[in-house]
């Protein structure tokens, strides 16, 4: 079963099953491919006091231009399998986003808006390849390109649901970026306006880290428990 799951895993670098961009606009005339495996999770708040460190209720969403199966865990796939979806994860279009609102009682909720003066919010973006527009990621061609560090954001949310035992939850909505160049950014800095369509699952806090850190540091045994 566990060999099914990687043979049967697509990228949009070169794989011929068309992925949709769940992106509007784009950055230097280059779209960006999102529309592969994605997924949410909150790291709920932690007051301050007897010996606890604040940590602010945040909202992490991670969304890619490469498939695999984001509920189950990679610490459970054998060290091989984590290689083949980590290396395609790093060909593919990639956007992080996390939104930390520091103030007790503070959450995500449907039919709010959030932007910069809401809470903390952290945008990085990669993009897998210099390529023309349409042009897919090849391990030929990776050159990942400079993207402006000016990012401004607006998070609209439709609706969020948590996970519970038996499913994920869900997060619908709408991320706005404008991404502008700094002074110090280089001159062939991508810019642009991006509209991202949002529609994925939500995950236990301990499966959405799991799933990050083992596509950074695939030999990585076990994700603590």
């Amino acid at each position: 079963m566990r060999r099914l799951v990687a043979l049967g895993l697509l990228c949009a670098c070169g794989s011929g099953d068309e992925l949709p961009s769940q992106v509007s606009g784009t950055l230097g005339g280059v779209q960006m491919v999102l529309g592969g495996a994605s997924w949410a999770w909150v790291e709920p708040r932690v007051a301050a006091g007897n010996g606890a460190e604040f940590k602010p209720y945040t909202l992490r969403l991670e969304m890619t231009g490469a498939r695999f199966e984001v509920t189950a865990p990679l610490d459970t796939l054998p060290l091989e399998e984590r290689h083949q979806i980590a290396a395609q994860v790093a060909l593919a279009d990639r956007l992080s986003f996390a939104l930390s609102l520091p103030v007790m009682g503070d959450e995500i909720e449907g039919g709010a808006r959030y932007e910069t003066s809401d809470g903390d919010g952290v945008v990085a973006l990669a993009l897998g390849s210099r390529r023309d527009e349409g042009e897919p990621a090849t391990a030929d061609n990776v050159q990942p390109q400079s993207i402006g560090k000016d990012r401004g954001w607006a998070l609209s949310v439709e609706s969020i649901s948590q996970p519970t035992a038996e499913a994920p939850g869900r997060l619908k909505g709408t991320l706005q970026l404008a991404i502008s160049r700094r002074t110090q950014d280089p001159s062939d800095s991508l810019t642009g306006d991006l509209n991202v369509t949002v529609d994925v699952p939500v995950v236990g806090s301990w499966l959405g880290q799991c799933q990050t850190r083992l596509l950074s540091a695939p030999e990585g045994q076990t994700c603590p428990r």
